[in-house]
């Protein structure tokens, strides 16, 4: 009988938990985990960050599209959490008639402080 290789072992215990009635939850060691990671890789631009290496080295539990969606979106330093101001709004709207739904670069140029995420939510 021949053994798994590793990247395929990987690959079965990803999709059974995709397919898990239940989205795995993050553990708060798991996040400081991620915000280390991140923070050691500071030189990378967060487009440009190896996140496959950052799954990794979080045990292969959680895939790259994961562990980026929940730091860009939720865990990076600086975002904001504050209830929306009109002139966010305002910005949000002159945004998205300049670039459309390129939330990415709305976020990049206009509201920083915000993920991309929640631009496409409160629009």
């Amino acid at each position: 009988m021949n053994a798994l290789s590793p990247h395929a072992h990987k690959m079965l215990r990803q999709s059974s938990m995709a397919s898990s009635s239940s989205p795995l939850k993050w553990t708060k060691e798991q996040l400081e985990m991620l915000l280390s990671l991140v923070d050691k890789m500071q030189g990378q631009d967060a487009d440009k960050m190896d996140w496959q290496a950052v799954a990794d080295e979080l045990g292969g539990v959680f895939t790259r599209k994961q562990c980026r969606e929940k730091y860009q979106n939720y865990v990076r330093p600086g975002l904001s959490t504050e209830k929306w101001t009109c002139y966010e709004y305002y910005l949000l709207a002159v945004g998205h008639s300049k670039y459309g739904k390129a939330w990415t670069r709305i976020s990049q140029s206009l509201l920083p402080h915000r993920a991309q995420n929640n631009l496409k939510n409160h629009w």
